[in-house]
């Protein structure tokens, strides 16, 4: 009998979900938790390690850089990997770095090591982001993608609330090195969980070709009972199908798109660096107590994580490039409104949650829309260079910030500034709404009928 060829992105887009994509957006998640409380905790454990000696105030600003520093590589590095090599050995990889980055912070007793500590925990943490990112969306319908893609990406601020959390409770009691060991022991355990129960992306392995077994796997779990899977060669549409490079994602006119994207990205990320980065600054010059001050910093990742959950229903019912445009306009508006806001707590508090709301919201549709603007075989190279672009506009914003600071610019100019970085980063999303062609609706072949009943 001649093997019949079976789409499966078209399989998974019409099938309905089953435990194996639960599980691994599950696991996901996990990860992304972890990425991000890694990231977080070191600014949680700040005061303690100064006040140990360890480092003095101006020093523990290199310490939080050198983290930041590690973000870009990782994500350049490890995006393409993950095209080439598989999306789930590649960010095993990367999470058992930051893994170590955290044990060895962890260890550290002076600051040169504590600086390669950092750096090495960024490594990881930027290079798992376009792979959890890739894995969760190519296990995902088309119907529900994006809220899958801005559900994981949820975890990352949601990292740092736990960092807190963490820190309210052990910091004290165990010391500064419990945070960074937990960090360690729990990605560990999140690395088992990746290698052991959760599948290949079989988008990847369908491209790959000649993992008709592997696919077919994972295929029984999400439709056992359809007839002629046995004899099914699996495939991806042609469109998927490029080649796993960096130059693929300015290929077959993508070019200005993946220029307008990046730019898209460097403003919603450097946006949301001025929000928090000088929010306890500004603040001060209020005369507001350093207790409310920390309150309502605190509301800034409560609005951050809820504003990227809320991202993907909204996406459901605009097209991607539309809604990303409207939340990063939304995101200049929540940042206008802080400005106004912060001069009271009770007002500060408001304003600062829906601030840090539209601007998470923003970003995780950006993420989401970057999952959606690339073939499957360059996917994770897309995700993860436009990720780095974003964190270069989140090294780069603090400077700007400091030099608006020190123009003596009040809360409200200064916020109504990282307003208008955000309404640049909504024009070059219109722009790429303006470059998208309209999608030609897909055959589905007899045997796909059949999978899909």
């Amino acid at each position: 009998m001649m093997p019949n060829p079976v789409d499966v992105r078209e399989l998974i887009d019409r099938s309905p979900l089953r435990l194996v994509q639960y599980w691994t957006f599950a696991t996901c998640i996990f990860i992304a938790v972890m990425d991000g409380y890694d990231t977080a905790v070191v600014g949680v454990a700040g005061p303690a390690l100064i006040a140990q000696g360890l480092v003095d105030a101006r020093s523990f600003g290199y310490i939080a850089s050198a983290g930041l520093a590690g973000f870009v590589p990782g994500m350049l590095v490890f995006g393409p990997a993950a095209d080439r090599w598989g999306r789930k050995p590649v960010l095993a990889i990367a999470v058992l770095i930051f893994a170590a980055g955290s044990l060895l912070t962890g260890l550290s007793g002076d600051l040169p090591m504590l600086l390669a500590s950092r750096f090495v925990t960024g490594i990881g943490v930027g290079g798992a982001a376009p792979c959890f990112v890739a894995l969760a969306a190519e296990y995902a319908p088309q119907r529900v993608r994006t809220t899958v893609v801005t559900m994981i990406w949820a975890g990352v601020p949601a990292g740092g609330v736990l960092g807190g959390v963490v820190a309210a409770r052990f910091l004290d009691s165990a010391g500064w090195p419990a945070l960074f060991y937990f960090g360690a022991v729990a990605p560990i355990l999140a690395v088992a969980l990746l290698v052991f129960t959760v599948p290949e992306s079989i988008g990847y392995l369908a491209a790959r070709g000649g993992q008709d077994e592997r696919v077919r796997s994972v295929v029984r779990r999400i439709n056992g009972g359809a007839a002629g899977l046995e004899t099914a060669t699996f495939v991806m549409a042609p469109a998927e199908l490029v080649r796993p490079s960096v130059r693929s994602v300015f290929e077959d006119g993508r070019s200005r798109m993946t220029l307008a994207l990046w730019l898209a990205f460097f403003c919603s990320f450097g946006q949301l660096v001025m929000i928090s980065q000088y929010a306890a600054v500004l603040l001060r010059t209020t005369g507001m107590p350093s207790a409310q001050i920390g309150t309502v910093f605190s509301f800034f990742f409560v609005g951050s994580v809820l504003g990227t959950i809320a991202a993907g229903p909204v996406m459901k019912r605009v097209t991607p490039p539309k809604a990303t445009a409207c939340l990063l306009a939304m995101a200049a508006a929540g940042s206008v409104l802080f400005g106004f806001m912060a001069e009271q707590f009770m007002s500060a508090l408001v304003g600062i949650t829906v601030a840090g709301f539209t601007a998470s919201a923003a970003i995780g549709a950006l993420v989401a829309l970057a999952t959606e603007l690339y073939p499957l075989s360059v996917r994770a190279t897309g995700v993860g260079w436009s990720l780095a672009m974003g964190r270069f506009g989140s090294s780069v914003t603090p400077l700007f910030s400091g030099v608006l600071v020190g123009w003596g610019l009040t809360q409200v100019a200064y916020y109504f500034v990282a307003g208008c970085i955000a309404l640049v980063g909504a024009t070059a999303v219109l722009y790429i709404h303006l470059l998208r062609p309209r999608k030609v609706p897909e055959m589905t072949t007899p045997l796909m009928a059949d999978l899909l009943g």
